[in-house]
């Protein structure tokens, strides 16, 4: 009660306990965002030193770094029986850094095709099958399947369990019955003669396959041109079989870019429909890629000093792979790398 010409007093009256628990609640919130705060800091210190680091190496001259990688650079395939390359459109230098994942920890989130492919590998793959999955620049929703040349067309995130349990058969062969897809998505074969060239351009995963990439996959485009120009028809004047180029997601060994993997070949060099190889090549320049196309794909020729391995061997059998061509790996910063004591043909 007021009363006129008496001082006013106020009186705050409050829970001691209540007051207690409200200053524990906000010492703990005070110390979680000083902690997450101090981690999340350290996270991005840590990205923008290895940022800095691939543009470092990105911007070298590939023969100064070719001798250093050189070391693991033979047999550095690791063994996997199948590819599931998961078509989502769009530039390969604005994918999330880990498409594969479904994320890359850091809020940047991944595609979800792809995501659901691996997340799916890994529940139901079986041990005896070794499936990789990786993004590609065709059509969002067109699935491929490396070596045994099919392609899924109209997938979507429905299909994926049934695709990937339909891909973990064993016995080297896909069952004759097709899976059970959602309407809308087919299963089509592709022809056995073609070639596909797979080539890593993902540039938010590794700045090296983001410089390197690009620049490989326009010297391909352009020596195919090239040979549209000069006529269809191969030296024989046999037709010469198509060649379909990928720009994709990380597929392993940044160090060794630019990455690129050859499926294909196995029919145009008389084998049986399906004899795909899978030969991957590294430390590839624009300068080198029409090598690939002329000696490779028209050639039926290891490009010996690029060659990294192949798709299904062990480490050491990929090293016995390679005493079989009876050729040596030779410097690019030379000029060497001419096959010194066999023709370097591949055992198809």
């Amino acid at each position: 009660t007021l009363e006129e010409g008496n001082p006013c007093k106020v009186v705050i009256m409050f829970d001691v306990k209540q007051l207690v628990g409200s200053l524990a609640v906000l010492a703990v919130s005070v110390y979680v965002v000083a902690r997450c705060g101090g981690e999340a800091v350290a996270v991005l210190e840590r990205k923008k030193r290895r940022l800095a680091e691939e543009r470092k190496l990105a911007s070298r001259p590939r023969s100064e770094t070719f001798q250093k990688d050189a070391e693991d650079f033979f047999a550095s395939v690791s063994f996997y029986e199948r590819h599931v390359v998961v078509g989502v459109g769009g530039d390969a230098a604005t994918w999330p850094a880990k498409v594969e994942e479904g994320g890359s920890g850091d809020g940047e989130g991944g595609i979800p095709l792809v995501a659901a492919f691996a997340r799916s590998i890994k529940e139901l793959a079986t041990a005896a099958v070794r499936l990789k999955v990786t993004a590609s620049s065709e059509r969002a929703g067109d699935v491929f399947i490396f070596p045994d040349n099919v392609r899924f067309t109209g997938v979507s995130e429905a299909d994926v369990e049934s695709i990937v349990s339909y891909l973990s058969s064993t016995g080297g062969k896909l069952p004759a019955t097709p899976p059970s897809l959602s309407l809308g998505c087919r299963l089509v074969r592709m022809p056995d003669s073609a070639f596909h060239v797979l080539v890593c351009a993902h540039a938010r995963r590794d700045d090296r396959c983001g410089r390197y990439g690009p620049e490989v996959l326009e010297a391909l485009r352009r020596t195919l041109a090239e040979e549209d120009k000069e006529g269809g028809g191969g030296g024989g004047g046999e037709e010469r079989p198509p060649v379909h180029l990928h720009a994709c997601s990380h597929v392993g060994g940044h160090k060794f870019a630019g990455n690129v993997i050859v499926y294909g070949g196995g029919a145009h060099r008389g084998c049986a429909a399906g004899a795909f190889t899978g030969d991957w090549y590294g430390c590839v320049t624009a300068e080198q890629a029409p090598r690939i196309v002329r000696e490779h794909i028209r050639g039926g020729q290891v490009v010996k000093e690029h060659w990294r391995g192949r798709m299904g061997l062990s480490a050491e059998q990929q090293r016995e792979l390679f005493a079989k061509l009876g050729c040596t790996r030779g410097d690019p910063k030379e000029g060497a790398g001419e096959c010194e004591c066999g023709s370097g043909k591949v055992d198809w």
